[in-house]
């Protein structure tokens, strides 16, 4: 099950999805997934909604005019809730859902206040070259949410820098994302303009261009305390990436692993390895390393009992 961001304890791989009007493949499993809006019919609509919030917000409130407000909030969450469980189960996945900073403004933060509601766990605000590190600020306050629920975007480290040091900018939210494909460089520049304190504090991830770009990094990042986020992985990119950020002292170099239940009860322990992790996001089902057998052993297949991790 996932944790939420300003809890995470590791800064793991997760994928970003730009096709949110389809159910999400199995590499939510993960735990955590950002989900991007751009061209979502559904998002739009939801968006739509919270603006005829705002409007009957701003009339003089009488009992008629108060029923109507609550009719709305209560249908803009119901059908937000049913977007976002559509993608995944938002009760097992963290869900980061994309908003641009216009749309915020435009609902008076009553669309990040609905995706709170329905069970989002964070809100992505992407910033753009025209805004100012006092108009993200008012941005921020206009959503009227607690800043460990917002990631602020940022499409490269010159925009950070263009904004101010790291360090500043880090107190605005609780996390940072930051576009970057060239990893080496990126960490270098981010060695010299922050230390690790402000790093860990400011819990960045960086978002690559295309999912190659990063997943072969993602053990890199992570030993730095910087997440990794692949935009439309495969099931092995997924796969791999996460399996680069797990240790293991065993010989066999497999991964211990404990297996929970949806409330985070432990069912058992198995082991994984490189390939059974990837079976498992392709197939959206537990698939783990059989000592005895040597090979994979696909949960369920004799049994019938097969452990499903997420809805999809």
């Amino acid at each position: 099950m996932g944790r939420h961001r300003h809890d995470r304890p590791t800064s793991t791989p997760y994928p970003s999805l730009s096709n949110a009007s389809k159910p999400a493949s199995s590499i939510v499993a993960v735990g955590r997934c950002r989900i991007q809006t751009s061209g979502s019919a559904e998002f739009q609509n939801i968006v739509d909604q919270s603006i005829e919030r705002k409007r009957a917000e701003e009339v003089e409130k009488c009992p008629e005019q108060k029923k109507l407000c609550k009719k709305l909030m209560k249908k803009s969450v119901a059908e937000c809730f049913s977007w976002l469980n559509s993608i995944a189960d938002v009760s097992v996945i963290d869900m980061e859902v994309c908003v641009e900073s216009s749309i915020i403004v435009n609902t008076d933060g009553f669309i990040v206040q609905c995706l709170m509601d329905a069970g989002a766990d964070a809100v992505v605000l992407n910033v753009n070259e025209s805004l100012s590190l006092a108009d993200i600020m008012e941005i921020l306050d206009c959503a009227r949410v607690p800043r460990k629920r917002i990631v602020v975007h940022f499409d490269s480290f010159d925009d950070v820098n263009r904004m101010g040091s790291l360090e500043s900018i880090s107190v605005m939210a609780a996390a940072l994302s930051i576009g970057c494909d060239d990893v080496p460089t990126f960490l270098t520049a981010l060695a010299e303009e922050a230390t690790e304190e402000v790093r860990v504090a400011a819990q960045i991830d960086v978002v690559g261009k295309s999912p190659s770009s990063l997943a072969d990094m993602a053990g890199t990042l992570s030993d730095q305390c910087v997440g990794c986020v692949l935009n439309d992985p495969s099931p092995e990119q997924m796969g791999l990436s996460y399996a680069a950020c797990a240790t293991t002292d065993r010989k066999d170099g497999l991964y211990t692993t404990i297996v929970c239940a949806r409330g985070g009860e432990a069912l058992g322990l198995v082991y994984s390895s490189k390939e059974s992790i990837v079976a498992a996001l392709e197939c959206g089902r537990g698939v783990y390393y059989s000592r005895s057998r040597n090979g994979l052993w696909r949960k369920g297949d004799t049994s019938g009992r097969f452990q499903v991790s997420l809805k999809a």
